[in-house]
């Protein structure tokens, strides 16, 4: 085994920001513990943007100390293992971003933490932009894990807190209002209808759409990304296999005699290409492997693209004989243009017997009839 003489440069932004995001979070959730404290004893008071509201004081005074311990908590181990590299943590801590901002709205500690976490999501930013990408099975699904949930704190957090804040919006009375109002605002529609009427609701629904950008952003990344570039990469990797394939079998037309054919082609190690014009077999033609161009092969671009220039032979096998004979006049119309053309044999399928003369005529190499091979087949033996 060779070893790599790379060196690392400790001094880099990829090597420094996750030492720095993980001990900024660490000093974060310490913080968060003392003001967990300090709250518990009544040395501080949370102030929240929720003051002007119906809520219970108390209830709200003991929500505060547990979340501010809980967060704390968080945070310290999130913290440990950004400082580590850990991908998990890296991709949980996304989530640990959306619970920063609403508690920044919510409950509003000492200045220094949040100066801390402001710190925290700068370098924590910067971990992610310079963080090797992993794309094993388990960090996948725990990216497409956190951005669903994201989705689903983001929605909590405006239904919630815009039904908790009511008294400060016009027309905003119930759960149903606080629905229509989050989906409304997060789905940049906006009807207008429900408004917020002091400064508070007005800074709560800004976050709520920092929020939900955000969470779109992450559901994009973490899971339509992924499942976009997987199609494009299928897509490249079969237009490389054509684009370098040779001495192939052109298949035009998928039909039961092409199954067949692609069969025995398999069998003895033939490389070849389907073209059929239906793009609703393509799912089929992916389920076998097999190479494929969605088109007609009547068309002279769609029989370039399968590489005819390189083939060694064609095969029309609709089961219509004027798809075949437009198909072959096309094949032949290259043929005469390339040198090898006439190293290419076209073969065909014949529906009517009385079409067999026009194949002759427009030069084909073989002339295959179903019914005529299942009849000789059965009779073989018997006479």
């Amino acid at each position: 085994m060779t070893r790599s003489n790379k060196k690392v440069n400790p001094y880099s932004i990829k090597e420094i920001a996750p030492h720095i995001a993980g001990i900024l979070l660490i000093w974060g959730g310490v913080f968060h513990l003392i003001d967990a404290v300090l709250l518990h004893y009544g040395l501080a008071l949370p102030s929240s943007i929720l003051k002007n509201s119906t809520f219970d004081p108390y209830f709200f005074n003991k929500a505060a100390i547990t979340t501010e311990a809980v967060l704390g908590f968080i945070e310290i181990v999130l913290g440990i293992g950004i400082y580590r590299k850990n991908k998990k943590s890296m991709v949980i801590a996304v989530l640990l971003v959306f619970i920063l901002v609403v508690k920044c709205v919510f409950f509003r500690s000492l200045p220094l933490v949040i100066l801390v976490e402001v710190f925290f999501l700068f370098m924590f930013i910067l971990a992610l932009a310079y963080h090797e990408k992993d794309n094993s099975n388990s960090i996948r699904k725990l990216k497409q894990l956190v951005a669903w949930l994201s989705v689903i704190l983001s929605l909590c957090f405006g239904i919630f807190g815009s039904y908790m804040l009511r008294h400060q919006y016009t027309n905003l009375n119930t759960i149903i209002d606080a629905i229509y109002y989050t989906i409304s605002t997060y789905s940049t529609v906006g009807y207008g209808d429900i408004t917020p009427i002091t400064d508070e609701t007005k800074i709560f629904t800004s976050v709520m759409i920092i929020i939900g950008i955000g969470s779109f952003m992450t559901t994009l990344t973490f899971v339509f990304a992924p499942m976009v570039e997987n199609k494009l990469k299928g897509i490249f990797n079969i237009m490389e296999k054509i684009t370098n394939i040779k001495d192939h079998v052109i298949i035009c037309g998928y039909t039961k005699l092409s199954k067949a054919i692609i069969a025995n082609l398999n069998k003895n190690n033939i490389p070849y290409i389907v073209i059929d014009i239906s793009a609703e077999r393509a799912g089929e033609l992916k389920e076998i492997n097999a190479n494929f161009i969605i088109g007609s092969p009547s068309m002279k671009d769609v029989l370039h693209k399968a590489n005819i220039e390189n083939a060694k032979a064609v095969m029309c096998v609709y089961e219509n004989d004027a798809e075949n004979i437009i198909t072959i006049m096309a094949v032949k119309d290259i043929l005469s243009q390339i040198k090898r053309g006439k190293e290419i044999k076209i073969t065909t399928r014949v529906e009517n017997d009385y079409n067999i003369e026009k194949y002759n005529l427009i030069g084909v190499d073989k002339i295959v009839s179903p019914f005529v091979l299942v009849a000789d087949s059965m009779l073989d033996g018997v006479i």
